[in-house]
């Protein structure tokens, strides 16, 4: 069972930036859901977010031991 859309995003860590894991929860964190949220435009049933404004956002990112310590530590509360 699967679903799909045309309306996807892709977020994926950089090699040597970031890691997965990090990144993924960053995503899902409210830094950037409401971001994108407010960023939103289209009639109220089909609703999108800009890719650019998403393109924009600027987060400076922990070092890596830390989003490994960050990530895992989300991962144990999941």
């Amino acid at each position: 069972v699967g679903f799909g859309s045309t309306e996807f995003i892709v977020f994926r860590a950089k090699n040597g930036l970031t890691t997965s894991d990090f990144v993924y929860y960053l995503v899902c964190s409210p830094i950037v859901r409401e971001y994108a949220i407010k960023s939103m435009v289209g009639s109220s049933g089909r609703q999108r977010v800009q890719t650019n404004v998403i393109q924009d956002l600027e987060i400076n990112f922990p070092s890596l031991p830390e989003q490994f310590k960050i990530a895992n530590v989300l991962k144990l509360l999941d």
